[in-house]
């Protein structure tokens, strides 16, 4: 569990543009602390659903584009 100050510390560092481990590193927790305590409040999602949504977005901008072309196989 990590203190009130150090999840103030968190998320400004996070707003200011620190990735993640730099964050840990600067505060001395694991990044698993400071992904838990950013998840909590809402300013990041699972790591699994941003991969989901991103495939999802690839695979509704090919179909309305129409067909993907196809690869001849030069066999």
């Amino acid at each position: 569990m990590i203190r009130l100050e150090e999840w103030v510390d968190i998320v400004s560092m996070h707003r200011q543009g620190l990735s993640i481990r730099a964050i840990a590193r600067r505060l001395g927790v694991s990044r698993n602390t400071v992904w838990a305590a950013l998840r909590r409040d809402g300013l990041l999602v699972n790591r699994k659903t941003v991969y989901r949504i991103l495939k999802l977005k690839r695979l509704v901008s090919v179909t309305s584009a129409g067909t993907p072309p196809v690869r001849e196989c030069g066999g």
